[in-house]
């Protein structure tokens, strides 16, 4: 990374560079020759849909729901939706590591020693269901 650091600030405008994080640098405008060291980096801003690279973080329904067909009605021209409650609480366990303690919720939980109830209430979805084929 060092040599394409000093790559960059010998043949490139210093303007151009953007500082993406300690280790990664990408050239926004302004370059003076094309680089090949930097070919699995790049950013192309103004448009598209900037998703995290953390799969559990992005929101797939959601996406589906904005940019996905639209369902069709069945054949008596009813839609179905489903309706999704959201029901959360957080609980403090003691435990030697984080793995048991998940299993002893988990074991209370299947057991019905922890109840979600409508103070645990934190939203609600509505979701086109598509057709099966």
């Amino acid at each position: 990374m060092e040599d394409f650091i000093e790559y960059a600030l010998d043949y490139l405008d210093f303007d151009s560079l953007v500082s993406l994080s300690e280790d990664a640098l990408a050239v926004a405008r302004g370059e003076k020759e094309f680089v090949n060291d930097c070919g699995d980096v790049c950013i192309e801003w103004g448009h598209g849909i900037y998703l995290s690279n953390v799969p559990s973080e992005i929101d797939f329904a959601e996406l589906r729901r904005e940019y996905g067909k639209e369902p069709e009605p069945n054949e008596r021209g009813e839609y179905d939706i489903e309706i999704r409650e959201v029901l959360s609480r957080t609980e403090s366990v003691k435990a030697g590591y984080l793995g048991e303690a998940i299993d002893e919720l988990m074991d209370k939980y299947r057991k019905g020693e922890i109840i979600l109830d409508a103070d645990d209430f934190k939203g609600v979805d509505y979701i086109p269901v598509e057709k099966k084929r």
